[in-house]
């Protein structure tokens, strides 16, 4: 064999290693993709169950907060017709003002009153502009 040849054999088996070292490297990159996809198929069932599931707790805690709204609102209805007397608005905001100046959180006085405390609030600033400030 002359030097010629065995050049281009080297040269031959060094491209055949070559050639294999890049099927094993093709082969382990597509293998690698397919458990990514993989992966991420399983993360994206996972993902959709979930949201399926908060779809479905949502929709059970709305229906559950609509019946509860509802029995909130016949039992108050009910409280309301059995009441004696209420008082009447210019009291109330009496003891609203008479509540604050004692140092009772807007909290505090709607719960003792049994009112919003978004009503109270709207009260109070109502007589602080009366009142300027006098509370």
């Amino acid at each position: 064999m002359s030097n010629n040849e065995k050049e281009i054999y080297e040269s031959i088996i060094m491209m055949h290693k070559d050639i294999k070292y890049y099927s094993a490297t093709v082969e382990n990159i597509m293998n690698d993709f397919e458990e990514l996809i993989d992966t991420s198929l399983a993360k994206l069932s996972v993902l959709e169950k979930k949201e399926l599931n908060k779809a479905v707790s949502i929709t059970e805690v709305e229906t559950n907060l609509n019946k509860s709204e509802n029995k909130e609102a016949i039992i108050s209805d009910q409280i309301g017709k059995t009441k004696n007397d209420e008082m009447n608005s210019n009291n109330i905001s009496r003891s609203i003002i008479q509540l604050k100046k004692e140092g009772l959180s807007t909290e505090e006085i709607a719960k003792k009153l049994n009112k919003s405390v978004r009503e109270i609030e709207i009260i109070l600033k109502i007589w602080s502009k009366v009142y300027k400030g006098d509370m």
